[in-house]
Formats: structure tokens, sequence, C-alpha cells
């Protein structure tokens, strides 16, 4: 039996592996509509490269409606871009970074009598407040960390002098800044606070900051799973049995990000099983002799940590293979491999069904391998 899963398992990742050039021709990684602005003020509306913050703040990767082809735009070229269904909107300016006017792909969080833009450059996260006479004030997301309490009060009024010049109007909105976390969703309840208060002459407020769920950079699903399970047991003893039977369940988490490597997900799974094995010794010791029975059974608690690869991850149902670290509580090592199919069910669950493979060595001559028919759900 455990011939025949080896067989079916090899046969489905050779098909896989087969139809993969087939499946990785596109180049867009995250293709999302939506529309360019032109400096001449058209809106040319399309399909667009939607990646990480890092990316999107230099080029927008767009493809007209009708066409197959993607063009590069640079800050400057368009007048800026935005995704549909009233999405995140990246717009040209030139900004100030570290003294150097930079220009680039600012993300449009408030616009009003005093505007809002956000800017991410490797791990920092800058924001750009531009008031009505073209002002700009620059604020960093800060984090000070365990400084001692004098050094962190002169480096927050640093980072907070540019903002506060901004707000200079509004002491409720200066303690804020002053006390509370500042990251983007902060900022602009900060920012539409003053311009109702001080800036009515400009009329309502525009807000254009993105749902944080659908803009998330990673995202987090719950993942349970489920099989049959057989295999080989080979004990420290000379115990052997080659048809081990049993079922198994896990409960864990897939962390993915769209935007940056969307074929690609990262899984983490606690199983249990309960295994029982029986043979005959094929050899004699002091404690038992050569053919003599024995048998054994208990809970299984492992840990599996690793990685899933989708073929055709922009499509409802695709081919995956996946493969990690496999640890069975009290086991010196282990490893697990496996390839299936993946079924979209509604708009955000899929269902997988595939063989997984995994080895396990608990000391230097015990070992337990097993391949297993498995089912899965993704929340």
């Amino acid at each position: 039996m455990v011939r025949r899963l080896a067989y079916i398992l090899v046969l489905q990742i050779s098909v896989i592996v087969a139809n993969a050039q087939e499946l990785l021709l596109s180049d867009a990684r995250n293709p999302v509509k939506g529309y360019v602005i032109t400096n001449d003020g058209d809106t040319i509306h399309g399909t667009i490269d939607y990646l990480s913050d890092d990316e999107n703040r230099e080029l927008c990767m767009f493809c007209k409606q009708g066409d197959s082809v993607f063009s590069v735009y640079r800050p400057n070229e368009i007048q800026g871009y935005r995704l549909m269904n009233n999405g995140v909107y990246y717009i040209s300016k030139t900004f100030p970074v570290d003294g150097i006017d930079t220009p680039m792909f600012a993300e449009f969080l408030l616009q009003g009598g005093v505007s809002l833009y956000r800017y991410v450059v490797k791990s920092r996260e800058l924001f750009f407040i531009e008031n009505e006479d073209g002002e700009i004030g620059v604020l960093e997301n800060f984090y000070l960390g365990n400084m001692p309490l004098k050094d962190a009060i002169n480096m927050k009024r640093i980072y907070l002098r540019d903002a506060s010049r901004m707000f200079f109007k509004s002491s409720n909105v200066l303690n804020q800044l002053w006390n509370d976390e500042l990251d983007a969703k902060k900022m602009v309840e900060l920012t539409r606070q003053y311009d109702e208060e001080f800036c009515q002459s400009y009329g309502d407020c525009i807000q254009f900051q993105y749902d944080e769920k659908k803009s998330a950079l990673y995202k987090a699903h719950f993942r349970m799973e489920g099989g049959f399970m057989c295999g080989y047991y080979r004990g420290d003893e000379g115990e052997k049995d080659n048809n081990i039977p049993a079922f198994r369940i896990g409960l864990g988490g897939e962390f993915s990000s769209n935007r940056i490597a969307p074929a690609w997900g990262l899984q983490v799974m606690l199983s249990f099983g309960y295994v029982k094995v029986s043979g005959t010794y094929d050899a004699s010791t002091m404690f038992h002799k050569d053919g003599e029975k024995w048998s054994d059974e208990g809970l299984i608690m492992n840990l599996a940590i690793g990685g899933i690869y989708r073929f055709r991850h922009r499509q409802r149902n695709s081919p995956y293979l996946r493969g990690g670290v496999s640890i069975p509580i009290g086991a010196v090592y282990g490893c697990y491999f496996g390839a299936g199919w993946e079924y979209a069910i509604g708009k955000k669950h899929h269902l997988q069904l595939g063989i997984n493979g995994n080895l396990t060595r608990w000391d230097e001559s015990s070992s337990f391998s097993t391949l297993s028919f498995d089912i899965a759900y993704v929340l």
C-alpha cells in the first residue's frame, strides 16, 4: 500500500511540474483593476500590478484595457494611479526625504485645506502634511523603545516639530500627536479633525485611505486538516511494522502576501494522530527472542512549519506543492512533502485535497515514515 501511495504522489508531482511552464507565463504578480491619470488629465482604465509599498512608491505597472503588455510609469510621468472601487490612490509628488527632494508616488490619504500623504521606504513610514499655502511638514512614525525618559522626550520633540507647526492652531490635535500612536489611521483622523475645525472654507475632506483588510501587505488564514495515513516503523531493537493505519487531524494557520509573493504561503500546523503498531522482532537480544511478537500504541503530536506553492494562484482551482520541517514531540528531526489540488469555495475559503509524505527520525536507529491522503479547509 505504501508503494502505491508513493507511486501516486510521484505521478501527481510529475503532472504538476510538466504543466508549470504554461502556468507561469504571466509577468504580473498581483493584477488588480484600476486606472492611471495622465499628465494631460486623461483617465485610462486597465490593470495595475499592485505590489509592495516599497515598489509602489517607485513605479506603476499598468496594462491598458484591451492590451496584454504592461507599461512601466515612474513619478512625474503620470499624475497618479488608483485601484478601482475607491482603492488605494498614489499621486506623483516631490517631497523632502532626509533633506533631499525626492520624486515619488506618495499614497494620497486625505485631501483638504491640510492634505496628508504617506510614503514607505524599507522599514520607515513617513507622513507628509501639506497646508493650503503649499508648505510641507514631515512626520516619521517613530519608536523610542527603552530609551531613557529625558532622551525620549527630546527625540519626540524633534520628530513632532514639523507636524506641530502644521497643526499649531489646535491644542487638541497637538495633545494627541504627543500622546497617541501615530499610524496611518490615526494621522487621517487628526488631519480630518484639524480640517473640519480650521479649514472649512475648502469644503469637505476627501479621504482616499484604502480598506486596511484589502490593502494589507500580509494576510493570515485559519487552516484545519485531517487524513488517513499508513507507513513503516522501525524501532531501535529490531521492531518493524510496514502497515500502520492511522487517522490524523491538524489545526494551524497560513500566512501569505499577494503583493510580494502571491504564489507562496507559509504554513504552521499542529497535528495529532493515534498510532498503533505491532509486529515481530527480527533479532534476538537479552530481552526478547527473534520472531517474538511486540506491539505499541500512543498519541503522536507533530509540529510542522513549511511552505506551499500554488501554480495557478490567480485562478479558483490550482495544483500545489508543499514541504518543510515536521517534528513530532520527542523526535530528533523530521520533514514532510506533498502535492495536491486546491478548490475555491466562495470568495474566501478553499478546500485542498492532497497526498503528503512524512519522515521522522526518533534517534539514530529508529524511524517512522508515512504517506497520507489529506483534506484541508482554509478559511
